[in-house]
């Protein structure tokens, strides 16, 4: 396992190896990189690019407007209260893609908050919280959980 954090202020990326990796940003725009394997990507604030690779990634834009690709396997998404604008790229039930909704009410239906735009699904979570699926037009139950 690799654990890699970045520190200070300026924008860097990180490129994982094939084996489980654990990649977390600073607050600047980073690239991260997890590369095969089941890695951890947190972008922490900045306007971040994340790709997972292949593998069951677990992937957290964090605060900014972040670009996410998890790549193939069943990657777990995470977004929550005070991220902001993120964009998952490749969400993909057939690969049992997953979101998880952090520090949000468990009275919110993502069914009832999206909206099909020409880019993708987007679910406003009101307070500046918006998440777009590119690509999707609609959401099931079995798509997401609550942390």
């Amino acid at each position: 396992m690799e654990i890699v954090q970045a520190s200070g202020t300026a924008a860097i990326d990180l490129t994982g190896t094939d084996l489980v990796d654990r990649l977390r940003g600073n607050t600047a725009a980073n690239t991260l990189d997890g590369g095969a394997g089941n890695d951890v990507l947190t972008g922490n604030g900045g306007n971040d690019r994340l790709i997972g690779g292949a593998g069951r990634d677990q992937v957290d834009g964090g605060a900014g407007s972040d670009t996410i690709l998890g790549g193939t396997g069943a990657d777990v998404f995470t977004f929550a209260l005070g991220n902001g604008l993120d964009t998952i790229q490749d969400f993909n039930r057939a690969e049992l893609d997953k979101l998880l909704f952090s520090g949000f009410s468990t009275a919110i239906d993502p069914t009832k908050i999206g909206f099909a735009a020409a880019d993708g699904l987007h679910l406003d979570f009101g307070n500046g919280d918006v998440l777009v699926l590119a690509g999707i037009t609609s959401l099931q139950s079995s798509d997401w959980a609550f942390a």
